[in-house]
């Protein structure tokens, strides 16, 4: 049961999924009176269900393993790659990878992950409060935020924004832009009876491509995988297929997701997020700090999106700490933080980008690998970037990686591969029954 809301705290963190509840613990841990307003009494289906490798090293940095362990999830220690009408796939792993980082990662089951660490956060002194939204904000000024809860004005010294795609502050500043490139929707569900891979490979994430986008296929516990269609907007809109039917529309012309779901029994609804790539610079300012997607969405491809919360969650409270409690200049550390925060992300915009290029898709499904480039990407994908700047041995190997791409597309360094296209593909079963 929630506790009364006080009037004053020191930091107001709003939303308590992996970044606010990361950084409420950690300022909880440091004796600041700290309190979480999230308003969703329950978590649900979302998308971030894989994790990278330097989210599970993080979450025993936190203190936080015998706890994951109790959570739903599955031993993820690769990925796959491959065309939709692929009949095999390519696949990483990422002990293959040059760093010297951990090589396990986790697919959780996101309700019961945010859950335990939400818990965490309450258990370590944080006040906690479900079914509770952040209505306004009043005021947003360095050791002077108020804002409106349940109609009640609360007032502290600093703000988290963790409210994930709400963007709570950006919105109240009018800091949000969308990115124009990454105008995509994402449908997905969960599953029974999906096929997965065997041995190493059984909890691997697989990425199956397409003209007009990408699938995932995430296994999150011994029986359920989650299974999403990323698409273009525009493809999307003409298609005339009801939102809800695109997902299991797109599934039954795929033969490499369709191969895999022949026995599939879909478990919950389907659920969309639409139109969902985003900015909202700058990430920290005067009284307040974005975390995660409160700051920055792209494209989920690589799955940077929960690590890349977690990690700025650590740095945000780190960064209060040292104002609140050793007098550290506050414009200093804003400057600090978005910098680690902007250097992190630039990573994963850049291979965003080159991901919908043909001649990305071609190298990243062909086998061998120069000048030890494949494993540099299989450390970055890895989420082993933190703290920023890009070691030399990764950056170098990035940016030939890059100009290898692009002149792929004048001339076949690895061998031309054919698209597929789900809008020319035939179904061959009937929809998937939920």
């Amino acid at each position: 049961m929630n506790n009364a809301i006080a009037p004053s705290y020191d930091v107001v963190v709003v939303g308590g999924g992996p970044s606010g509840a990361i950084a409420a613990r950690l300022l909880a841990l440091e004796n600041v009176k700290v309190a979480v307003f999230e308003r969703n009494e329950r978590f649900s289906i979302r998308v971030g269900e894989s994790l990278m490798p330097r989210a599970y090293d993080m979450v025993q940095e936190l203190g936080l393993g015998a706890r994951m362990a109790e959570v739903s999830h599955v031993a993820k220690l690769g990925a796959s790659f491959g065309f939709g009408d692929d009949k095999a796939l390519k696949r990483i792993a990422f002990t293959d990878g040059l760093s010297k980082g951990g090589a396990n990662a986790y697919n959780v089951d996101r309700a019961s992950f945010d859950e335990m660490l939400l818990d965490a956060a309450r258990d370590a002194g944080a006040e906690v409060h479900r079914g509770c939204s952040v209505q306004s904000i009043e005021k947003l000024e360095d050791d002077a935020v108020e804002v409106m809860v349940g109609g009640q004005r609360v007032r502290a010294s600093m703000l988290v924004d963790a409210s994930g795609a709400n963007t709570l502050v950006a919105r109240h500043l009018g800091h949000r832009k969308s990115i124009p490139e990454f105008r995509n929707f994402a449908y997905y569900a969960h599953y029974t009876g999906v096929k997965r891979g065997e041995g190493l490979s059984a909890g691997d994430v697989v990425v199956i491509m397409c003209d007009e986008g990408w699938f995932w296929l995430i296994p999150i516990d011994e029986t359920r995988t989650s299974v999403g269609f990323v698409v273009d907007v525009a493809f999307a809109k003409k298609s005339g297929i009801p939102p809800l039917d695109l997902l299991e529309w797109a599934m039954a012309r795929t033969p490499q997701v369709r191969g895999r779901c022949e026995n599939a029994v879909r478990s919950s609804p389907v659920c969309a997020r639409a139109d969902f790539s985003y900015t909202c610079k700058p990430y920290a300012g005067p009284g307040y700090f974005l975390c995660g997607d409160s700051a920055i969405f792209v494209d989920p491809i690589f799955s940077a999106g929960v690590c890349l919360g977690m990690m700025t969650a650590q740095r945000a409270a780190e960064g209060i700490v040292s104002i609140l409690r050793r007098g550290a200049s506050p414009e200093r550390v804003r400057a600090d933080y978005i910098s680690f925060f902007e250097n992190s992300s630039s990573i994963y915009f850049r291979l965003n980008r080159t991901f919908y290029q043909q001649s990305f898709r071609e190298f990243i499904v062909h086998p061998r690998s120069t000048f030890k480039i494949n494993r540099a990407m299989i450390t970055i994908l890895g989420g082993h970037v933190f703290p920023p700047p890009l070691q030399f041995h990764l950056r170098w190997r990035l940016r030939m990686f890059e100009r290898l791409i692009a002149l792929q597309r004048l001339v076949p360094i690895v061998p031309r591969r054919l698209t597929f296209s789900i809008a020319q593909a035939q179904a061959c079963r009937p929809r998937i029954n939920g």
